[in-house]
C-alpha cells in the first residue's frame, strides 16, 4: 500500500470537498484554466517560457487532469503511481521542484476567485490536496533519473 489507511481516509473526504467545490464555482473548465494560466504567470512569471506560446492544448489538458484527479480521490493508491508519472514528466518539460507550488497556490486562487469562491472548510479541502499531489509529484519527479522527452511513457494524464 503507497497511502496508509487514516491518509487515505483523508484524501478521500478531501475528494468529496475538492470535487464538490469544483463543481459548485467552475461551470466553464476551459475558462477557468485560462484564468489559472494567467494566475500562474503573473505569480511566477519564470514559468511561462517552459509552455508553448499557444496555450489552448495546455487549458484543455489541465482540465482533464483536474478532472481526473478529482474523480480518482476514491483510489488514492493507484493516483498517487500516476502522478509520480507525471511528476517525471514534468521534469522532462523542465520543471523544477520550487515551480509545483505555484501551480497550488494559483489553482487556489483562481478557485477562489469564482464568483461565489471557496469556503473556508473547501479551501483547507484544497490545500491538504495539493499538497498530497505536489508530494506525489515531486517523488516522481526526483526518481526520474533521465529526461526521456515529452510523451515519453505512459501515464493516466494527458
Amino acid at each position: 500500500m503507497i497511502v496508509d489507511v487514516e491518509l487515505a481516509s483523508g484524501l478521500r473526504a478531501d475528494g468529496v470537498l475538492a470535487r464538490a467545490s469544483f463543481v459548485r464555482l467552475v461551470a466553464d473548465p476551459l475558462a477557468f484554466t485560462a484564468a489559472f494560466y494567467q494566475r500562474l504567470f503573473a505569480l511566477a512569471p519564470a514559468l511561462r517560457p517552459l509552455f508553448a506560446r499557444e496555450l489552448v492544448s495546455q487549458h484543455e489538458k489541465f482540465a482533464h487532469t483536474l478532472s481526473t484527479v478529482l474523480g480518482c480521490m476514491q483510489a488514492p493508491d493507484a493516483l498517487s503511481v500516476a502522478l509520480r508519472q507525471l511528476g517525471a514528466r514534468h521534469r522532462s518539460y523542465g520543471a523544477q521542484p520550487q515551480h509545483f507550488a505555484f501551480v497550488g497556490e494559483a489553482l487556489v486562487q483562481t478557485l477562489d476567485a469564482a464568483e461565489d469562491g471557496l469556503e473556508a472548510h473547501e479551501r483547507a479541502a484544497w490545500q491538504r490536496l495539493f499538497a498530497w499531489i505536489m508530494a506525489s509529484m515531486l517523488r516522481g519527479w526526483s526518481e526520474a533519473r533521465t529526461a526521456p522527452g515529452p510523451g515519453a511513457g505512459t501515464s493516466a494524464f494527458p
